[in-house]
C-alpha cells in the first residue's frame, strides 16, 4: 500500500482493533513504518528549507491556525497567478476539489452525464457520482495518455445527456488533444473540467486567437474549472 508516499509491508492483520490485555507488550506497528529493519522505498523526499519552518512560525504566532488565513489567502493568490486563472480556492485535497468542481458546474442528477477518462485517478469518476450525476469513461491517446478527441466526439454524438468533460493530463505532460475538446465544448454549449492535478505548473502551446501563431499557455488556464494538487509527488 501506498502510505504517506512510502511503499509498506504491514505486519499486523487486525491493527484497526483495540490492542488485548495480554497482548500488550507485543509492539505495535504504526501505518508507514517498514518491518525487520528494511529500508523503506520512497517515491518521493519531502524538501524542507529554511522558508518551511520560517512559514509555520509565522503561522503558529499568528494565532490563525485554520481555514481562510492570510496565508491560505496568499497560497490561493499565487496559485491562481501560476495556472492562469483569475481565482483559486484552496481545499483540503485533490478529491474534495474535484467534487466542488461538479458542484460548481452544476452535476446534481443521474441523468447528467460527464465524460471521464478511462485512464486516471478514480477520484475524477467518484466525483462525479457523490455529486449525483453519471461518469461516462472514455479512451485515451497513447502518445501523452490523455482523453482522445475522437472518443469525445463520438460519444457526443451518440449521447445528448452529456453535460461537460473532466480531462486529466497525466504525468506532468499537457494532453495532446486538449486544445481540440476545448473548442468542440465551446461548439456545443457544455463545460470543461481539467483535472491538472498531476500538470500543477505546465504549459502548453495552443493556436493564438488572434494571430493563429503557437502560443504557450498554463495547463488549466482555458478551463471552465481547473483542479490541482499540491501533494508530494504529484508535484
Amino acid at each position: 500500500s501506498n502510505v504517506g508516499g512510502t511503499i509498506v509491508k504491514m505486519g499486523d492483520s487486525e491493527i484497526h482493533l483495540p490492542t488485548r490485555v495480554e497482548d500488550r507488550t507485543r509492539p505495535a506497528v504504526i501505518p508507514g513504518a517498514a518491518l525487520s529493519g528494511r529500508k523503506k522505498l520512497r517515491m518521493n523526499e519531502p524538501l524542507i528549507g529554511p522558508n518551511a519552518e520560517r512559514y509555520c512560525s509565522s503561522a503558529l504566532a499568528s494565532g490563525w491556525i485554520g481555514v481562510e488565513g492570510p496565508h491560505v489567502k496568499q497560497f490561493e493568490k499565487q496559485l491562481a497567478r501560476i495556472c492562469g486563472c483569475s481565482a483559486a480556492c484552496a481545499v483540503h485535497s485533490g478529491t474534495a476539489a474535484l467534487y466542488g468542481a461538479m458542484k460548481a458546474l452544476g452535476v446534481e442528477e443521474s441523468s447528467q452525464h460527464v465524460l471521464v477518462p478511462s485512464f486516471t485517478c478514480a477520484a475524477a469518476a467518484d466525483a462525479v457520482v457523490h455529486a449525483g450525476g453519471l461518469p461516462i469513461p472514455v479512451d485515451c491517446e497513447m502518445d501523452t495518455f490523455g482523453v482522445s478527441i475522437e472518443a469525445v466526439r463520438a460519444a457526443l454524438e451518440s449521447n445528448p445527456d452529456i453535460v461537460g468533460v473532466v480531462v486529466a493530463p497525466c504525468y506532468g505532460v499537457p494532453a495532446k488533444d486538449f486544445y481540440e475538446i476545448y473548442c468542440l465544448c465551446k461548439e456545443r454549449g457544455i463545460w470543461l473540467c481539467e483535472d491538472a492535478c498531476e500538470s500543477y505548473g505546465a504549459n502548453q502551446v495552443i493556436p493564438d486567437p488572434k494571430t493563429g501563431l503557437p502560443t504557450l499557455v498554463p495547463v488549466g488556464s482555458l478551463a471552465t474549472l481547473c483542479v490541482v494538487s499540491v501533494r508530494s509527488e504529484k508535484m
